[in-house]
């Protein structure tokens, strides 16, 4: 990743960062951007010189096109494109605000369509690039409590699988990371809301195993990574056999309301 350039929307967040501080340490060159300005710059100091802070609400074609111009400025090439930036409202849907479920499409699912739109054409006058999406095991097995964020990522991997196809000619590479659970403020706040268990049915994985996972992604070319890998064949049997879901999640929906009940005594 030597000089590399590599662009990371939310990358003030626990899991943006830690990808952000993954890739410096192998020596790229990264354009971070995140709508807050002041852990965007927190990130920029701990990481040192030699990368830049952008920045950009992910929901605004401007911002994202203002994002990638500034990339070019900065590196005159873009070589990976991480869309990173996510958010989640658990609600029943019929409890859910519009507000809540028009910003879980647009900063989950749209901001990836536009991430990538914006790179393709770059990606494809240099003949090389690989764009990375981060997705969630909430893309393969549904989540109730969660529908519209589970509609999203279920988006974000058909959408990934489906670019994938579109750019291999072109030299472009596609990864989707899938992780299970991250110990993070989003996910702190999913335990604040108590909507759903099935979250909290596994212990949380660390912002640096996703790091690693996407690193990974990157330097072997894989087109999909679930994180951690067990879970990700489970979530795979689902996929083939959705019936057996409304008799598997019951089980870590109890499983989950325990540890999440333990999570907030301690």
């Amino acid at each position: 990743m030597k000089d590399k350039v590599v662009i990371i929307t939310g990358a003030a967040g626990g899991i943006g960062s830690a990808i952000a501080k993954k890739f410096s340490t192998a020596g790229a060159r990264l354009v971070l951007s995140d709508i807050n300005r002041e852990r965007l710059d927190d990130i920029l100091g701990i990481l040192g010189k030699g990368h830049i802070g952008v920045t950009c609400d992910v929901t605004k074609v401007d911002d994202i096109k203002g994002l990638v111009a500034r990339a070019l400025e900065y590196g005159n090439k873009i070589d990976v494109m991480i869309n990173n930036a996510g958010i989640i409202r658990p609600n029943f849907l019929d409890d859910s605000p519009y507000v809540d479920i028009r910003d879980q499409i647009d900063v989950n699912l749209f901001s990836v369509i536009a991430g990538s739109r914006e790179v393709i054409p770059v990606m494809k006058d240099q003949g090389y690039g690989h764009i990375v999406n981060i997705c969630s095991l909430g893309g393969i097995v549904p989540e109730a409590g969660s529908s519209v964020y589970t509609a999203t990522k279920f988006g974000v991997r058909g959408f990934s699988l489906a670019l994938d196809l579109e750019l291999k000619r072109f030299g472009i590479n596609v990864s989707i990371i899938n992780p299970d659970s991250v110990e993070t403020p989003m996910l702190k706040y999913e335990a604040e809301c108590g909507i759903s268990g099935v979250a909290f049915a596994n212990k949380p994985l660390r912002p640096e195993d996703v790091a690693d996972a996407v690193f990974r992604a990157v330097v072997r070319k894989k087109l999909e990574v679930c994180v951690p890998y067990s879970e990700g064949i489970m979530a795979r049997l689902a996929l083939v056999l959705p019936w057996v879901l409304r008799y598997v999640l019951p089980v870590y929906e109890r499983k989950g309301k325990k540890n999440l009940s333990r999570r907030k005594s301690e």
